[in-house]
């Protein structure tokens, strides 16, 4: 994955701050010249001569030598530069104890641009909280960049750190928020032993242990002079169970390390939780079920509400490269009964499976427990609002899914999900439901055993069948919205039988099969809807409908037109009805890489025949099978309109969703093939203009977004080409068929 520098985006603000600079400087110059001319009279005669009077005037002799303007008495007053801008901060403190706590906050600017008098720490602010209430200190005057804030607790020892990025948004203040804590606990031994207290010594255990009969809300933090940075946890082999609400565990260090809002690739983690083989067996004989005997044991469980992991590297060694993965319990972090609304923030998980070639698993009964997932949250009450929330964070290498839900809400924003070994999320019955919005998910079912995704090196299949993302059962679903889903041996996104749900505003590209498929036997069309979703460059079609059920890809031409693209997949098969019954799907209002015909081709006009007989399996001349009416020219005449921006500010290099529509999806994809989903940059450009550009206005020049990940007719995601610190604008420009272009209005970006 393209790693974006903070260093680099810091200095390209600094430089942008030294350009403006540069231009007053230049300014200035040029007043002491006009001065120095008018003094000589040279300005007044070239006024003359170019009548800027309006009147004829009586030429003057220009002299054969300029006059040196050393010793010309000029006027020295100067023009106050404009102060740079400042930001404000708003620190959002809650208190979680039942008694009244008095919390000390203080921050140091890391990096940014000239600060220009504005001040680069602030602090030691002392704020009352009350019990069970929450509290709010406003900090203005601040130089913008990178800052490292800090809160500390006398009383219970609290002390956190953490990295942020402070814009000088006029209009809204930066926040950051607080949580203090009854009680606070150092982990200082690395071992998984203990007495089951924390005190004098304390492992994870202990700590966890101890936390169950201590106030809440409960933080475990690290004692990194104690255990070194980084600090190894060593030698989980069984479940650690946590049963305190509220408990956070937090991995951070001094330095603020992991950055929340650095690229994934850029992260320094300051604590590695290890999960290791108790080489005890899981199944003792006389069963034979299992492929192996050792326990790959050891799980992070939660059974309470609201616990929250953070900051933390959480591995398995799996050393083992067979085609059956052993028995035992070997997810990382799990969400038991009873721990709704919990939260895994800014972690990397890696579930050891790099080295593994086959993710095959043997048939029939394997053990009591064979939990494989980097996350799994099964009945733990959560609703859509209360859901388990896994944010920011990086789900890897795991020996089945990156997330599986079972019976539960789970909502995943902005994470990096990649080379799991069987999928990278899965719901399943009963009542499993996945909400995705942010995220780039790649190349799961698929290992990498050296770098990392797209530029993996001597990558091999580990399950030929696996989906991307996939809801299979009764009442299952998932809804993803702004996402990217690219490069896998199978499916993209996959509606088993009775599932449901939304695919929205998503990039599915470089599927081994389908970028899209249903298989559902019973329901209605419309209980599985596709709107504003590109599926291109997939191997087999772009979207495949089997079974008896189809789905809804666009009813009409206006507002319920589907506003999805296919593209770049096998002819009559960018949609392909292969329902039993044939019942046709409605797929009205979309781009199709069929739209225009090789002459004569108008841009606000498509041809509807050609598109229904070449890039679908309707037979010639008719939509008996895929509705194609009312398609969406992607070169048209017609406007380009920006709505919003998600996140509105980053660091460069990080990834950047824009929603709008009238985007070019079809374009940008032209003579690509489906081992090029990470080449999209190289086909929507803007210098020359093709496909759709996005474009940042950083220092008064329009610059061109650093990568480009995927472009649909109603969502592109982007990596920023700056790391932000003042309001600017984003826009989106594209080509008209013929000669032309068309410009998006211009959209606030870097503000809070």
């Amino acid at each position: 994955m393209a790693a974006g520098q903070l260093g680099g985006g810091s200095t390209g603000c600094t430089q942008g701050a030294a350009a403006r600079h540069e231009r007053a400087d230049a300014r200035l110059r040029g007043a002491l010249l006009t001065a120095a001319l008018l003094a000589t009279g040279l300005l007044a005669s070239a006024c003359n001569n170019g009548h800027m009077h309006g009147s004829a005037a009586t030429p003057t002799p220009v002299p054969t030598l300029v006059p040196t303007l050393i010793g010309v008495p000029v006027d020295t007053a100067t023009t106050t530069p404009e102060p740079e801008p400042t930001a404000m901060l708003q620190a959002n403190v809650s208190n979680g104890a039942a008694t009244r706590s008095s919390a000390v906050l203080s921050g140091t600017r890391l990096s940014g641009p000239p600060a220009s008098g504005a001040a680069t720490t602030y602090g030691p602010l002392e704020q009352e909280v009350d019990g069970n209430g929450s509290a709010a200190a406003n900090v203005p005057g601040l130089a913008p960049g990178m800052w490292l804030h800090q809160v500390t607790v006398a009383a219970t020892g609290q002390q956190q750190f953490r990295k942020s990025l402070v814009i000088a948004d006029p209009s809204t203040p930066n926040t950051i928020a607080w949580t203090l804590f009854s009680t606070v606990l150092s982990v200082n031994q690395a071992g998984d032993d203990g007495n089951g207290v924390c005190d004098a010594t304390c492992t994870l255990r202990d700590a966890a242990t101890t936390a169950s009969t201590s106030p809440a809300p409960v933080l475990i933090t690290f004692d990194h002079a104690a255990l070194g940075n980084p600090a190894y946890v060593m030698a989980i082999e069984r479940r650690i169970d946590i049963t305190s609400p509220g408990l956070m565990i937090d991995g951070s260090d001094s330095n603020g390390d992991p950055s929340p809002v650095a690229d994934f690739a850029e992260r320094v983690f300051p604590t590695q939780i290890t999960m290791r083989a108790t080489h005890q067996p899981v199944n003792p004989p006389p069963s034979t079920s299992c492929p192996c005997e050792d326990d790959y044991g050891g799980t992070l469980f939660a059974s309470a509400p609201g616990v929250v992991f953070t900051g933390l590297h959480v591995v398995r060694i799996y050393p083992r490269h067979e085609e059956n993965i052993c028995c035992g319990d070997l997810t990382l972090i799990e969400f038991g009964v009873g721990a709704a609304n919990g939260a895994v923030d800014t972690c990397l998980l890696d579930g050891g499976g790099r080295g593994v070639t086959n993710a095959r698993t043997p048939e029939g009964e394997t053990g009591p427990a064979t939990s494989k997932d980097c996350v799994k949250p099964e009945n733990t009450g959560s609703t859509p609002d209360r859901p388990i929330v896994v944010a920011n964070s990086e789900l890897s290498y795991c020996l089945d899914r990156g997330v599986k839900v079972k019976d539960d809400f789970v909502r995943l924003e902005d994470n990096w999900i990649h080379n799991n070994l069987r999928c990278a999320l899965f719901s399943i019955v009963p009542g499993g439901n996945i909400e995705a919005v942010g995220n780039l998910i790649e190349e799961n079912g698929m290992n990498c055993p050296r770098g990392a995704p797209p530029n993996c090196t001597d990558q091999v299949v580990t399950r030929p069948d696996a989906p991307q993302v996939s809801a299979q059962g009764e009442s299952t679903q998932f809804r993803l919205d702004g996402n990217v889903v690219r490069s896998g041996p199978l499916i993209g996104v996959y509606w088993q039988v009775g599932s449901t749900g939304t695919l929205a505003n998503t990039f599915v590209c470089g599927m081994g099969a389908s970028g899209i498929r249903g298989e559902r036997d019973h329901g209605a069309a419309s209980d599985a809807v596709v709107r504003g979703t590109a599926s291109v460059l997939n191997a087999s079609s772009g979207a495949l409908f089997t079974e008896t059920v189809g789905a809804d890809l666009g009813t009409d031409g206006g507002a319920d037109a589907g506003n999805n693209a296919f593209a770049g997949n096998p002819p009559n098969a960018q949609v392909r009805n292969e329902l039993s019954n044939l019942a046709p799907i409605a797929a009205k209002g979309n781009q199709w890489e069929s739209c225009y015909p090789s002459s004569g081709a108008n841009p606000d006009q498509c041809d509807v025949t050609a598109i229904g007989d070449d890039d679908t399996n309707n037979r010639p001349g008719t939509f008996d099978f895929v509705e194609v009416q009312d398609p969406q020219p992607q070169q048209s005449s017609g406007g380009i309109a920006l709505t919003s921006a998600d996140p509105t500010s980053t660091v460069q290099g990080r990834l950047v969703g824009l929603t709008g529509t009238g985007f070019d999806a079809i374009t940008g994809v032209a003579g690509l093939t489906s081992a090029d989903c990470a080449k999209l940059a190289t086909t929507n450009t803007c210098s020359p203009l093709n496909g759709t550009c996005v474009e940042f206005l950083i220092d008064g020049v329009w610059t061109e977004a650093a990568d480009v990940l995927g472009v649909t007719p109603t969502f592109i995601m982007v990596r920023s080409p700056l790391t932000c610190t003042a309001p600017i604008k984003v826009r989106v420009r594209r080509a008209v068929l013929g000669g032309g272009e068309v410009v998006s209005n211009e959209l606030d970006f870097c503000v809070n």
